[in-house]
């Protein structure tokens, strides 16, 4: 876990920490009080944390967590400027103190030193190895490596032992690790008794575990009362399962099919066991198009991150609520953001990196997670967006004026195009308006819309009525009228004017009024 309240060193030593090993799960905190929170949920293998923070200081959040759990690995960071802290903080129990600039081989170094696996799980997958037969190894290392390697005498066993088989993933909650010894048993306890019945169980990671089984009928069974022990015990996680395979060449592919499924998480909040056919079977909508995406980028670009939110918010929702919807329609939205979030910050300088505007669904354990992630990144590229944002309003102002002269022949209010096409607040708009052209939205639409009239009564082939439509007046007397009152003769006097060359006088005449 990150604990940085200025957004952009939380989002530098983001990028910092990925550089290191792009596969850790980040969880961020702007202050103190949110990192207590996300600790007391998460329980993060390692916390580096500022110095200052709103609400809770480093070393307070320093003292409180290791009062809770004093096997907690705690760094703080600071400036040169607090570097007499450096002594309280490691007396209160920190695993390190790092001082800004936060240079890349002091972090590296920090971090290989504390993020090594802590000696009950270093002893936890001796104990697993050590107890494994060579097969269990096989399937560890074929998994783990994802090479594939050729071993004749491990490829036979498993075809004899296994084979046809399917992959199960069990994929643990944050701080709801399964113990070795605890799987094993209820295994042996559900799956001991039928004699025909073979499995092996290897660890990926502290959070990842799989078991490679022989498919049979009891199968199914027997994994719907291994989630449910495991949840009587207080184990917060889900299982995902592949089809059938008979091939172990295959294994890597069956694997992932039981791992991807596991996504479903975040789509369905309620089930605890998702199978790969059966989600394949009922999730057939490959997309779901999000028709907001202008709305959206309005939004961001006005700084406005509670309708941003809000928006995603309610499309997160919508892809949730729709039971066909498959995990595609979800990666669609989430790379339609991304793209937006790149267009929208392409002008910033420095530009921000594609990780810091992507979305890691891996890191989220439920739609909630989800979503205040992707708000995570619209905070952070409106903060940006801010921050330049110098002539922002004389660009929105150009955007709506050149929005108007493309569609002047169009029928729209002020309201409209400020709520509907813009997003904003009409009144706001009408004062913008009004300060960069000193007119306001129907006068400068008005002579606008006059302007291209008089341009279209020069052709001889279009008629009154064509040039009203035209020009944006479905009501050719409302034309005529307006017309009149702008220049000072009627449409059909200035196009005999036009015709007989004593247009050059009107215009001499508007001129000098």
């Amino acid at each position: 876990m990150i604990a940085e309240d200025e957004v952009y060193s939380r989002r530098s030593l983001m990028k910092q920490v990925r550089g290191f090993d792009s596969r850790f799960e980040i969880l961020e905190a702007a202050n103190g009080r949110q990192a207590w929170e996300l600790f007391q949920k998460h329980r993060p293998a390692l916390i580096l944390s500022d110095i200052k923070m709103p609400f809770i200081s480093g070393l307070q959040l320093l003292k409180m967590i290791k009062e809770q759990d004093g096997e907690a690995k705690v760094i703080l960071i600071s400036g040169y400027a607090e570097f007499q802290y450096a002594q309280e903080a490691l007396n209160a129990g920190a695993a390190g103190y790092l001082l800004k600039p936060l240079g890349d081989e002091a972090l590296y170094d920090c971090l290989r030193k504390n993020l090594q696996q802590s000696s009950h799980q270093k002893q936890l997958e001796q104990e697993l190895l050590k107890s494994s037969d060579g097969l269990a190894k096989y399937i560890h290392d074929r998994l783990d490596s994802g090479v594939i390697r050729e071993d004749y005498i491990n490829e036979s066993l498993f075809t004899h032992m296994l084979s046809p088989y399917q992959v199960a993933v069990l994929l643990s909650a944050s701080g709801h690790y399964l113990e070795s010894a605890q799987l094993q048993q209820l295994l042996g306890e559900l799956f001991g008794y039928e004699p025909r019945f073979e499995y092996r169980i290897v660890m990926l990671s502290r959070r990842k575990w799989v078991i490679v089984y022989h498919s049979h009928p009891v199968a199914d069974r027997a994994l719907r009362r291994l989630s449910d022990a495991l949840q009587e015990r207080g184990w917060n996680g889900w299982i995902g399962v592949s089809d059938c395979q008979e091939q172990v060449q295959a294994l890597n592919q069956t694997y992932e099919q039981a791992d991807s499924v596991l996504r479903y998480r975040l789509l369905d909040g309620t089930s605890r066991l998702f199978y790969y056919r059966q989600q394949k079977e009922k999730r057939i909508v490959q997309d779901l198009p999000f028709d907001l995406e202008g709305k959206l980028r309005c939004y961001l670009e006005q700084h406005n991150e509670a309708g941003a939110c809000e928006l995603v918010r309610r499309e997160l929702a919508r892809l949730q609520a729709n039971q066909r919807s498959s995990f595609a329609c979800c990666d669609h939205f989430l790379l339609q953001l991304t793209n937006l979030f790149q267009r929208v910050t392409e002008r910033l300088s420095p530009r921000p990196s594609l990780s810091e505007l992507t979305v890691h669904i891996d890191s989220c354990e439920s739609m909630e997670d989800l979503t205040a992630a992707v708000c995570r990144v619209i905070t952070y590229v409106c903060s940006r967006l801010e921050s330049a944002s110098g002539s922002d309003e004389s660009n929105i102002v150009d955007r709506v004026l050149a929005h108007i002269n493309q569609n002047y022949n169009k029928d729209i209010s002020l309201k409209e195009l400020a709520e509907n096409v813009f997003f904003m607040n009409h009144t706001y708009l009408s004062h913008l308006i009004r300060e960069k052209t000193g007119k306001n939205y129907s006068s400068y639409l008005r002579e606008l819309r006059i302007r291209h009239a008089r341009e279209l009564l020069s052709d001889p082939n279009l008629s009154i009525t064509d040039v009203a439509s035209f020009s944006g007046y479905n009501d050719s007397s409302q034309f005529i009228q307006v017309f009149k009152k702008e220049v000072g003769v009627t449409p059909k006097k200035y196009q005999e004017m036009l015709r007989n060359g004593s247009d050059r006088e009107l215009s001499g005449k508007e001129h000098q009024e």
